[in-house]
């Protein structure tokens, strides 16, 4: 009965300890064997991964137009949608190459999710993107992403002659 009673005291204590004060481990006893017991907790994060990426080197088109893009694997181990946002070399994030002497040119960028096509703004996230490869963080089945530059004939035509170099940053995220 004394017994009783010191436990019902105990009970409402020990429920109001946090977690890891309440694991259940359990040593064994001293005898020919003994058991004992634990409990194993583990979190898997959300990873994203974007690889396969190559420099991208902007050729004259038809059109007059200068363009070039890269293909890229977009990898996630879980199912689900994400994010990406893109930032240029130029100020505040400006999609522009310069020719190292004060002589700037603005460029278009697009992404695509494999599905679907979209033009990107600096330092804006663009959302609900899919066709994650959940296999393999490589895509060595096939990349499944791509990204296009283009810097249409009007800009390059009024800009000076020279080697014009820039780069792009790619964030993504799991959403």
């Amino acid at each position: 009965m004394k017994n009783r009673k010191l436990f019902s005291l105990l009970l409402p204590v020990l429920t109001i300890l946090p977690g890891p004060a309440l694991a259940t481990t359990f040593d064994g006893k001293p005898g020919a064997t003994s058991s004992g017991h634990v409990i194993i907790r583990m979190t898997n994060q959300n990873l994203i991964q974007i690889s396969n990426l190559s420099d991208i080197l902007l050729e004259r088109t038809r059109n007059g137009d200068y363009k070039g893009g890269s293909d890229a694997c977009i990898y996630r181990n879980a199912a689900g949608s994400y994010s990406l946002t893109a930032y240029g070399s130029g100020p505040g994030g400006r999609f522009e190459i310069s020719d190292g002497d004060m002589n700037q040119l603005d460029y278009e960028t697009r992404f695509s999710d494999g599905a679907r096509t979209f033009l990107l703004s600096p330092g804006a996230p663009l959302t609900g993107l899919q066709n994650a490869n959940t296999r393999s963080p490589r895509c060595t089945t096939g990349n499944n992403a791509a990204i296009t530059i283009r810097i249409p004939a009007s800009r390059v035509e009024s800009a000076p002659a020279g080697n014009y170099v820039g780069g792009l940053t790619l964030i993504v995220a799991p959403e």
